[in-house]
């Protein structure tokens, strides 16, 4: 069915006028909308796989023969008919729109001998948009199982990748820029699952201007080697909000769910309201240190905000792992954390929820960590819900709670491992809350300072403990600086010259359990006459708590993440509030 056909289908089906509707229709088609210049559209009207009219791969060579940026359409007709490639991928090489009828109507199925699509701009970008589609069962021996693209805008709107394989690199989609180009590249409402390859299970992007990923789903895909579900490389700017990233695997190497790296530039990242779960990066074929099961980062700086990021695995960083890159120049990652929940993560050695290691900065507030885990038995390893090693600029934990946690030596809650000092020198935890973490043997159980001094204010570090000898159990161990703080059992560790204005050694928060006291993550309220009420410091604290309520309350503060209100009403808090 030609456009005029289509289009007045749609219009009056089966009316006694269809000669006069038809006619009048193809006259305003013919005129591009009486006299205003539109874009051609061709229709698919044939599910076959052939250089006849009608077919998607004739109506896609006209389509490169116009470079007039038309539409490809399939008919209505077609509803539930999928397209069986027998002749190899679909070449496109001009700007062009091609839009199926829903995931639920039209599949484009290469059947394991080919790729689906390959789009080359051949020397500028060009702009293609793929909508309402699914593109299963592509197969390439190179890159780019269902969808290879160079130097090419490519928006995918309502897409469904599944099934698809690649040899190499990009199960379902490789993007690249041969350096021509800069392209952006969109997917919305986008579902890439149970896709493999040796780099890249799901996505596999470099060299772009831009990446945006929202509301999509990135699930189940495979790498055999690094970079489960979407490797970022060199893309200037990464932005995910509201996808979910799930069950991937890099099965000997980095980056089990999100991998962002920067080989010479400096891109910058923003993962808002997606979860992160369930991903790994695990050990094998010579690969000792897969790092990054959820997120992996290094030379790239950004934020993670609204997000959860749990039940992820790797030897280091089983929620995030972040550091810089040193060669060919150095190019420092920054990790700012907001109104995040980081639960149940797992590494073997360092930062069951996030591993920071010779980065710049990290910064976390406004977030909760929760039964993540380091399990390593050895002496140096640590950090359940925060290892940091060499961080160079100032770090910050504030306004947050870590509960829960456990690491198999040093720091059930955090530690600092840096060789100099020069991270927890820079380090200052304010206004958090670091209860009922645990290691099986260190003196550590809630913050471990191998060396440097980190410094403490208005915070609460209680009840963590040994497991193996509970009557040995301290909250920390290391240098401190302390001041407005409940420490609960200091044991052997120090508090430097310049400490002061702390409850008394072994005084009790008295704190409810980790629920949903309101705002965005759960925490640690206070109960009603607990002794870290209105005895923080109010010359340094300001703004809002960790639930986004007011920090001073009667010109008081309270030690801690959570700053008791007056009343305490939680039905209506919603942490709009946080910065």
């Amino acid at each position: 069915m030609g456009a005029a056909g289509s289009v007045w289908q749609a219009l009056w089906p089966g009316g006694a006028s269809q000669t006069l509707v038809r006619s009048v229709v193809t006259m305003g088609l013919a005129l591009g909308g009486l006299g205003r210049a539109a874009a051609a559209t061709y229709y698919v009207t044939s599910a076959a796989d052939d250089y006849s009219a009608g077919t998607l791969r004739y109506e896609v060579s006209r389509a490169n023969a116009t470079g007039a940026n038309p539409t490809i359409q399939f008919d209505a007709a077609l509803s539930g008919q999928a397209v069986a490639l027998s002749h190899g991928a679909i070449s496109i090489y001009e700007s062009m729109t091609i839009k199926g009828l829903g995931v639920a109507n039209t599949t484009i199925n290469a059947g394991t001998i080919s790729r689906i699509l390959t789009i080359s701009s051949g020397g500028s970008a060009r702009t293609v948009t793929v909508s309402g589609m699914r593109l299963t069962n592509g197969s390439a021996t190179g890159v780019g199982g269902a969808i290879y693209a160079t130097s090419t805008n490519l928006n995918l709107q309502d897409v469904v990748l599944n099934n698809n394989v690649a040899s190499s690199k990009g199960g379902a989609i490789y993007l690249a820029d041969p350096g021509l180009t800069a392209p952006s590249i969109s997917f919305g409402n986008v579902t890439i699952t149970n896709n493999h390859a040796n780099y890249g299970g799901g996505i596999y992007a470099r060299d772009a201007q831009s990446l945006s990923i929202s509301n999509s789903t990135i699930s189940s895909n495979y790498a055999i080697g690094a970079l489960g579900g979407v490797y970022a490389r060199n893309i200037g700017s990464l932005s995910l909000d509201a996808t979910t990233v799930s069950g991937n695997t890099a099965r000997r190497g980095n980056a089990g769910g999100i991998g962002i790296f920067a080989a010479n530039a400096a891109p910058t990242f923003q993962i808002s309201n997606c979860t992160i779960s369930g991903n790994l990066a695990l050990i094998g074929g010579g690969v000792i240190y897969p790092r990054g099961g959820g997120i992996w980062i290094k030379g790239a700086s950004g934020t993670i905000s609204g997000a959860t990021i749990s039940n992820n695995t790797a030897h280091d960083g089983g929620g995030v792992y972040v550091s810089r890159i040193t060669s060919p120049s150095t190019i420092e990652s920054v990790l700012t954390v907001r109104r995040s929940t980081i639960s149940n993560n797992t590494a073997s050695f360092y930062g069951g929820g996030i591993d920071v290691r010779s980065a710049k900065t990290l910064d976390v507030a406004y977030s909760v960590f929760a039964g993540n885990d380091a399990t390593d038995a050895g002496s140096g390893h640590g950090g359940g819900a925060i290892a940091m090693h060499l961080l160079s600029g100032k770090s910050y934990v504030r306004n947050s709670t870590l509960y829960g946690n456990y690491a198999y030596t040093n720091g059930g809650g955090i530690g600092f491992f840096n060789a100099v000092g020069t991270g927890a020198n820079n380090t200052t935890i304010a206004s958090a809350t670091i209860v009922g973490n645990s290691t099986q043997f260190s003196g550590g159980n809630g913050i471990y300072a191998k060396a440097g001094t980190p410094v403490l204010n208005s915070t609460i570090v209680a009840n963590n403990v040994n497991v193996a000898n509970n009557a040995g159990s301290q909250d920390l161990l290391g240098s401190f600086k302390v001041n407005f703080s409940d420490v609960k059992k200091k044991g052997t560790a120090t508090f430097v010259a310049g400490s002061g204005n702390n409850l008394a050694d072994g005084t009790d928060p008295s704190l409810g359990p980790l629920a949903a006291n309101g705002g965005p993550t759960q925490s640690l309220l206070p109960n009603a006459g607990s002794p870290v009420l209105d005895t923080a410091d109010t010359a340094i604290l300001s703004g809002v708590d960790q639930r986004g309520l007011p920090r001073v309350v009667s010109n008081h503060a309270d030690v801690g993440a959570v700053e008791r209100q007056n009343p305490e009403d939680v039905i209506f808090q919603d942490g709009f509030e946080l910065q």
